[in-house]
Order: C-alpha cells, then sequence, then structure tokens
C-alpha cells in the first residue's frame, strides 16, 4: 500500500522511476500514475507523503514478530530503530532528507500497532491452545464407536 502511494502520486525524479525504466515498466507505471491521478486530491497531505513510512514499518514489525513467533528479539529493534532514527538523522543533519515529524510521529505508531496486534494475537492463540478441550461425552462415544466399527 505505501509502495503504492510512491508509485502513483510521488515525484518521477525518485530513483525507483529509473528502476522501473530499466526493468520495461515505464509505460505500465505511467499508465497506473494517469488512472490514479485525481485521486491524489481527494488523499489528505499525511496520507500522500507520511503513511508510507509508518506502513512499512508496520509491514517489517509485522514481518520480524511472525518469524520470531511473538518472542522479542533483538532483531525487533531494526524497524525501530530504521524508520524513527532515520528520521531523527535526517533532523541532525546524519542523513540526507527532510525531516518530518508526521514521519517520526507515523513510524513510531507503525512499530507499536503492529507489537500490540501481533504480540496479542500471539498471546490469545497460546491461550487459546492451553485450555483443554471439553469433548461432550455424546461427542466421545460417537468418536468411539466410529473406531470400534
Amino acid at each position: 500500500m505505501g509502495g503504492l502511494f510512491y508509485v502513483l502520486f510521488r515525484s518521477t525524479e525518485l530513483r525507483m522511476f529509473n528502476w522501473f525504466s530499466y526493468l520495461g515498466l515505464e509505460n505500465l507505471i505511467y499508465f497506473l500514475r494517469e488512472v490514479f491521478y485525481h485521486f491524489n486530491h481527494y488523499l489528505p497531505f499525511w496520507a500522500l507523503y507520511s503513511l508510507s513510512d509508518g506502513l512499512w514499518v508496520y509491514s517489517f514489525t509485522s514481518a520480524l514478530l511472525i518469524i520470531w513467533e511473538g518472542r522479542l528479539t533483538i532483531w525487533l529493534s531494526l524497524p525501530l530503530m530504521s524508520g524513527p532514527f532515520a528520521e531523527i538523522a535526517q533532523l541532525v543533519k546524519i542523513f540526507p532528507g527532510t525531516f518530518d515529524i508526521l514521519d517520526l510521529i507515523l513510524t513510531i505508531t507503525g512499530y507499536t500497532a503492529s507489537f500490540i496486534l501481533i504480540t496479542y494475537n500471539f498471546l490469545k492463540t497460546e491461550k487459546l491452545r492451553s485450555k483443554k478441550a471439553v469433548v461432550p461425552p455424546i461427542i466421545r462415544s460417537l468418536h468411539l464407536r466410529i473406531h470400534i466399527l
């Protein structure tokens, strides 16, 4: 989703548009940009320019949490540090670019939302697994009859 905002609405001066040309996708990309051109007037500024940052941090964090099955590992510091850290590094001129407080807020929000949702899901799943299933006697007797036949 965040990548689509870049492809459809951001400046064609971005490096990725050179890659699209190299891969022979230039006509397709420009066709899509033309089809969706009017939508950029309906999207809020923050969605066009900051949401993609929050979404990639959310996705990166979610992928790591799923890979590590909800366990806390040092790897979870990567999306937290690469999203917000990159933005702060722009503020102090360590990285090129323009600092944007909305980018900072949305990257922190993306990390936090992913952490809460994925961790909650794993905890809920573990809780369900740890409960012993109560099988009514009628179902148990049917199961026994099936095996006897």
